[in-house]
């Protein structure tokens, strides 16, 4: 063994992983380790990983809605919360897709997820799914703790070690660091300025979205979902339990979109009152106001996207998943899917006998980076053209929704039919 590696495993023999962020990577990493039968072995410890997260406490209203598709669905039953979570959300059966004029350009059953690639599309709101996770993370002992904001952090070289100072004033040691912190993660600050290299920004497509949890809408069939092609912009509804919606509304601003920016109510309200007159495609329903009234919460953000180049520092001792690796537009409903990839990825390679820090972090980067890229394009080359910004890019947008069923299963096995396992568990 190399005097790195012999550093590295004298390290995670005494103290357990830091993770950032309790979203969906750095709740499911953290669940996958201590649930491990090998992770008391490979970090020396029966400590187990310790989550941190600068909200004052959790909220079961974070964000609206997502979806979990099926390459995400065999770690979620490994890890015995895909039952729970089936049941708190709702099975995509229908998505019918319609243009401004009112005519219907095509349709996508449900039954081709299950059928091609053996589980169901479910949308379900981000803070269920994310409370699911969280009881399942504490049942199996992992210390979760909220108001942690991150000031520093820095690695001792001689001792092998991460440190990481709070804004309360209280410190924390660990063997190593995930940074799961988001797509402004403060992690990822750290590692570009280890790496000695500036951080790349993020870019913008220039779209913006505005979204919302309505009350429930008994009109709109359950399991069915409706979208309206515009001309620079969408507008539709995802369902969810109980007949409540995730409705949206997607607009080209490249002159308002800015990075980390989340819009005031009154551009919330203008764009409201430009959308409710709008036309809706569910009888009973009409107008698109009617679908907005009575929401639970609406929010407005700019969309931004990066698959960034690095991944990890300091010989492994830091590494990024979810979106502090890969921002992406929700085009392709797979920011919570290729998070759950991540973290199952790390995993499995920590969890691996023999192998060193250093060379785990490169495995990690040569499996991870070239398939979250190829995610982040494609999420944004589909909200390019689902946008219909001109007359050729409606024309193709119209005619891609046309496309037989058996051409959509050839073409998307790439994303969907990679189903990524937790090893020995």
């Amino acid at each position: 063994m190399s005097a790195t590696a012999t550093a590295t495993a004298t390290a995670t023999k005494r103290l357990p992983p830091l993770i950032i962020g309790s979203g969906i990577s750095g709740l499911t990493f953290s669940t996958i380790l201590a649930k491990h039968p090998n992770y008391p072995k490979v970090f020396g410890t029966t400590k187990p990983p310790r989550v941190f997260d600068a909200a004052k406490e959790f909220s079961a209203k974070l964000g609206a809605g997502l979806s979990i598709a099926p390459n995400a669905v065999p770690a979620l039953k490994q890890l015995g919360v895909w039952d729970e979570i089936r049941a708190a959300g709702c099975e995509m059966d229908r998505v019918c897709i319609f243009s401004e004029s009112k005519k219907e350009l095509g349709h996508m059953s449900g039954d081709m997820y299950r059928e091609a690639w053996g589980a169901p599309l479910l949308t379900i709101e981000r803070g269920l799914l994310q409370q699911i996770l969280l009881k399942h993370a504490q049942e199996s002992g992992v210390d979760v703790q909220y108001n942690k904001k991150v000031t520093s952090i820095t690695v001792d070289k001689r001792s092998e070690t991460v440190f990481i100072t709070f804004s309360d004033g209280t410190t924390e040691t660990g063997s190593m660091l995930i940074g799961a912190d988001g797509a402004h993660s403060i992690t990822r600050k750290t590692m570009y300025s280890l790496l000695g290299t500036p951080e790349p920004p993020m870019r913008t497509r220039g779209i913006s979205t505005l979204y919302g949890i309505s009350a429930p809408i008994p009109q709109i069939p359950l399991g069915h979902t409706q979208w309206v092609m515009g001309t620079n912009e969408i507008w539709g509804t995802w369902a969810l339990a109980n007949h409540k919606t995730f409705w949206f509304i997607n607009e080209y601003e490249p002159e308002k979109v800015k990075e980390g920016q989340w819009f005031d109510d009154a551009d919330v309200e203008a764009t409201k009152k430009r959308f409710e007159d709008r036309w809706f495609p569910v009888e009973g329903v009409g107008r698109f106001g009617d679908v907005m009234r009575d929401s639970d919460r609406c929010i407005k953000v700019g969309l931004w996207e990066k698959s960034y180049e690095h991944v990890h520092a300091a010989d492994g001792k830091i590494v990024l998943m979810g979106d502090a690796a890969h921002p992406m537009v929700p085009f392709a409903g797979q920011g919570a899917n290729t998070a759950i990839e991540d973290a199952v990825t790390l995993a499995n390679l920590l969890l691996s006998p023999a192998a060193s820090l250093p060379t785990i972090a490169e495995a990690y980067a040569a499996q991870r980076i070239p398939r979250t890229k190829k995610i982040v394009d494609f999420a944004g080359l589909t909200g390019t053209l689902q946008m219909g910004g001109g007359g050729v890019v409606r024309r193709v947008r119209d005619w891609t929704y046309m496309t037989p069923r058996w051409v959509l299963e050839r073409s998307m096995g790439w994303l969907y039919g990679v189903q990524p396992r937790i090893e020995g568990l």
